[in-house]
């Protein structure tokens, strides 16, 4: 069995950014990106790199635990406030009072709302607004019901639904 190195370095970019280059020149500017399951340091990287240029998304960093960063912005906008004073009021937890990631909300609820929203707004970049758009709309979706039998995500039988409000919300929020 022949086994390959993984491209580092040098060799790893030109690689990312060949294949980058290739899928946009192929399927145009609106062709939808994500980066998965990339090493953190490559993950911010080419998130950094890429989206001036090209409709990509990283769901661990922008809508799992990456939420909480623009959630602490947003406090920041409305009350003026430091950003590092925001960021101490932000507490990610379940319903036991564990800290939690939000990895599971990004894959099975945000997500795909979030991809067809992108899709079908036409956008060409992904924008914070987008993401709290997102992340608006799943809060939206939880009831006072849920939150008595401690949940704290819809119920996933309704994920069709939760998915199509999400992606209405990104549509609407497009920066134009």
């Amino acid at each position: 069995m022949w086994v390959q190195k993984r491209a580092t370095g040098r060799e790893y970019a030109e690689l990312m950014n060949e294949f980058m280059s290739a899928v946009k020149q192929n399927y145009g500017e609106k062709v939808l990106i994500q980066f998965e399951d990339f090493a953190n340091h490559n993950a911010f990287d080419l998130l950094a790199k890429y989206s001036p240029t090209h409709l990509v998304f990283n769901d661990d960093i922008q809508a799992g635990t990456g939420i909480a960063e623009l959630i602490a912005l947003e406090i920041s906008k409305q009350t003026r406030a430091p950003l590092e004073e925001a960021r101490k009021k932000i507490w990610l937890v379940d319903s036991k009072g564990w800290i939690v990631s939000l990895s599971q909300s990004n894959n099975a609820y945000i997500f795909p709302g979030l991809g067809l929203g992108l899709i079908i707004s036409g956008a060409i970049r992904v924008h914070d607004d987008m993401l709290l758009a997102a992340s608006e709309a799943l809060a939206a979706q939880i009831t006072l019901e849920h939150i008595e039998k401690g949940l704290i995500y819809p119920p996933f039988t309704n994920i069709r639904k939760i998915s199509a409000h999400i992606a209405a919300k990104v549509r609407g929020s497009q920066s134009i």
